[in-house]
């Protein structure tokens, strides 16, 4: 970015040395265009999420069935596809599972 002209670098002289980046003049050109990019990220994030949730719980089911199909599929890893199916996700996958 800095190479494009779009922030400063600045070394201060302090001990230890410190570098600041600061945007600069033709970087601030470019406010308006971020400033909209964030209204629109704001404004469209919960349907971004409803779209993650649906594309993930297509590939989760899809992953599940391919896994009991497979026969090295270990017994804890089963367990936890069936667990996931029912609404209990585990956070990892546990032997003890």
């Amino acid at each position: 970015m800095e190479r494009n002209g779009m922030v400063d670098r600045v070394v201060l002289s302090t001990r230890p040395v410190a570098v600041e980046y600061r945007i600069s003049a033709l970087g601030r050109t470019l406010q308006d265009l971020i400033d909209a990019l964030y209204r629109w990220t704001t404004a469209a994030l919960p349907a971004v999420e409803a779209a993650r949730a649906a594309f993930d719980s297509v590939e989760d089911e899809e992953l599940a069935v391919r896994m009991r199909r497979s026969p090295g599929t270990s017994r804890a890893l089963a367990r936890a596809l069936s667990a996931a199916e029912h609404g209990d996700r585990p956070t990892r996958l546990d032997s003890r599972v």
